[in-house]
């Protein structure tokens, strides 16, 4: 946008704006005042109780009514948004493409792309993963290699 194209939008606007007002009959929006109610001065008093919610990863223990797309048709009480993060990138633009990303929701919330909302003051605990190895064992001898038996060796 030029200079002069800025200068011309700046000069129409308050006119236009002046015309659409009186074309449309409406002038600013005054509501009449109202007295306050005893439960209005209550509520100016306290202030709102605001809500934490927190992403659990798809698709949890909810249950897909039948017929329904899950991610499209429907989603879980408090709903979800998308982890996008999470997914490759052929998944990322499956999502983004028109007419064939319903079909992209769905298998997003099969393999864990949405995140589900859950109210509550503390984030859920994580999902149990059952038990894993350690990345770094430990030696089991104090001396840092563990002990080999002889009847562990193989003859020759």
């Amino acid at each position: 946008m030029g200079p002069l194209q800025r200068r011309i939008r700046r000069a129409i606007n308050p006119i236009s704006t002046g015309l659409t007002t009186r074309w449309l009959g409406a002038g600013r929006r005054q509501a009449p005042p109202r007295a306050p109610t005893p439960r209005a001065s209550r509520a100016l008093q306290e202030p709102p109780r605001a809500t934490a919610y927190f992403g659990v990863p798809s698709p949890g223990d909810w249950i897909v009514p039948d017929g329904m797309r899950p991610g499209w048709e429907w989603l879980p009480e408090y709903g979800a948004h998308a982890n996008l993060k999470a997914m490759p990138r052929w998944a990322r633009a499956w999502y983004r493409t028109p007419l064939l990303d319903r079909y992209a929701y769905e298998w997003m919330w099969w393999h864990g792309g949405w995140s589900v909302l859950v109210p509550g003051n503390t984030p859920p605990a994580p999902p149990d993963s059952g038990v894993r190895e350690p990345r770094r064992p430990k030696p089991n001898s104090p001396s840092g290699a563990a002990a080999v038996q002889h009847s562990d060796l193989p003859r020759t």
